[in-house]
């Protein structure tokens, strides 16, 4: 397993994300926002800005099959979704694994495919459990036309079936602003051989991956 882009988005508060340069991968530049809303850095999170819609804030890592991983502090709020989009081509054309909650109901996780702007709901957990007011751990895992949503190094959603942009390769992260905008992004990472890292025990993964055991 290789870390091929990594971000723990330290920086000056208010630099924009497009400004910002990550850990490893790419340099200044290397994030890239999809559609016109703005993500920058505050408090060394990533936070959405201002605007209306999805939000994307995604960067080209050159390879299709991934292990994207993210910390994800969730609002404690009636509404709202955040997390990973992977093999993104445009703001019409990506997949979305996201927690979510709507009209204070109980917190899920969906996959998603958005195709020409339609959203298809492949597969979903529609209780993940009180995560609302808390930080999660959200890890998503393409090899192949394999996708698969783990939350908190448990796995939530799979979809064996997505041959829709199976070699796009910008990975990133999501907020629907519509619903909830204060949530924040922390210790991005993009592992290649996402096939290995899938089986290797969370303890382990840790620690490969450099940054120790911190949950």
């Amino acid at each position: 397993m290789s870390v091929i882009f990594s971000d723990t988005f330290t920086d000056t508060d208010s630099t924009a994300i497009g400004s910002h340069d990550p850990d490893v991968g790419g340099g200044v530049g290397a994030w890239v926002m999809q559609g016109v809303q703005a993500i920058e850095i505050q408090s060394n999170k990533a936070k959405y800005l201002s605007g209306s819609g999805f939000a994307f804030a995604a960067a080209d890592t050159s390879d299709a099959d991934v292990q994207v991983e993210v910390d994800i502090a969730i609002p404690n709020a009636a509404n709202y979704s955040y997390g990973v989009v992977v093999r993104l081509a445009d703001v019409s054309n990506y997949w979305l694994i996201d927690v979510v909650r709507v009209s204070s109901g109980n917190p899920g996780m969906r996959l998603i495919r958005v195709e020409s702007a339609g959203l298809n709901v492949e597969n979903e957990d529609t209780n993940v459990g009180a995560v609302s007011g808390t930080t999660v751990n959200v890890r998503v895992v393409c090899s192949g036309n394999t996708i698969t949503g783990y939350l908190d190094d448990v796995q939530k959603v799979t979809y064996g079936s997505a041959s829709f942009q199976s070699t796009a390769t910008k990975h990133g992260i999501s907020v629907y602003a519509d619903y909830d905008n204060t949530g924040t992004f922390d210790n991005f990472s993009v592992d290649s051989d996402p096939v290995v890292a899938s089986f290797v025990p969370a303890i382990i993964n840790k620690i490969i991956r450099g940054g120790g055991y911190v949950r």
